[in-house]
């Protein structure tokens, strides 16, 4: 039989922060009889035991199984550890629905159904047994024992990048630090959630590895550059006061404007996005009106002048005007 390696580990989705955290596991210790060694058998076997209680009520102490090796005898288990967590954690995950777990021994189970003997009859009593761990009744090529799934995916939809909002945009921090650049980030974060975890743009404007949604894919936000940057208050109002969540809300609201959902320090509001660039130079003018004539104080003020050309707010010389930037 060859090696079984398992390796189950379960991630806590901090919706605070949008992020997955390893969760501490706890180790289960997995006894399982050695390989037969016999490649021909007798036709008359000999069973000195019928199953490991009997190897314990004769050898009490010893930990020996009962396994089949052209006759069924008491013998040294093969002992392995694997790290376990409590599969309520995987609850939280709410994911289940997409996975499916299964037996990770080879041996076809016998013929007939585990009797009273055996270590467990049902994952049920797996259950019982073992309480939270997620186990499962399957067959050693010998006997029933409660084994650690393989946990796989039943999926069979694309995943995409939720939509997702924080309770409120202070809680993005100042630097809105991205914990991965791509999928590959997370997989290697989480090697046994790889098809569960992607490397997504959250509201904050920065990334990080979140449980995808399936089916059809959501609305993308927009892009972290695309927003101007606005300080953070030493203080924002108790309740939020949203205007917006994605940028499609923006066109409904305000449509043939092209602003986008941005953060204002407090709430995300609909504004014209970051105009990228900088300002043509002028010739400084021998003598300018008396009176300023400023067409504009910021590039916002073009945007609302001037929707969807993407001008600057510039000095020309003497005044401010909404000109084309120099890319």
């Amino acid at each position: 039989m060859a090696d079984l390696k398992y390796s189950i580990v379960w991630l806590v989705f901090l919706l605070a922060y949008l992020d997955l955290e390893p969760v501490q596991c706890f180790p289960y210790t997995l006894t399982r009889c050695p390989p037969s060694l016999s490649s021909h058998c007798p036709p008359n076997r000999v069973n000195s035991c019928n199953n490991d209680q009997d190897c314990e009520a004769a050898y009490s102490g010893k930990g020996l199984k009962c396994c089949d090796d052209c006759g069924r005898s008491c013998v040294s288990p093969k002992v392995s550890v694997v790290e376990v967590t409590p599969v309520k954690l995987f609850k939280k995950l709410k994911i289940l629905t997409k996975l499916i777990a299964k037996c990770p021994t080879n041996p076809p189970s016998s013929a007939s159904p585990p009797g009273p003997d055996q270590e467990c009859q049902n994952d049920a009593s797996c259950d019982a047994k073992f309480p939270g761990q997620g186990l499962k009744c399957c067959s050693d090529g010998n006997d029933f024992r409660c084994f650690p799934p393989v946990v796989e995916s039943v999926i069979n939809q694309p995943m995409y990048c939720p939509s997702l909002l924080p309770e409120h945009p202070r809680e993005c921090g100042k630097y809105y630090v991205s914990k991965c650049f791509n999928d590959e980030d997370c997989e290697q974060k989480y090697p046994a959630l790889k098809s569960f975890v992607k490397c997504c743009t959250t509201t904050c404007r920065n990334r990080r590895c979140v449980i995808p949604v399936q089916g059809k894919a959501p609305p993308t936000p927009t892009p972290s550059d695309a927003c101007p940057i606005f300080p953070t208050p030493a203080e924002c109002p108790t309740e939020p006061d949203h205007e917006c969540k994605l940028d499609f809300h923006c066109n409904q609201s305000h449509p043939g404007l092209g602003l986008i959902c941005c953060i204002d320090g407090c709430d995300l509001r609909c504004m014209p996005p970051k105009v990228n660039g900088i300002c043509p130079i002028f010739p400084t003018a021998a003598e300018c009106p008396s009176q300023s004539d400023d067409e504009c104080k910021n590039d916002m003020d073009c945007n609302n002048l001037h929707p969807r050309m993407r001008l600057k707010c510039c000095l020309d010389g003497c005044d401010l005007r909404c000109v084309p930037p120099i890319v």
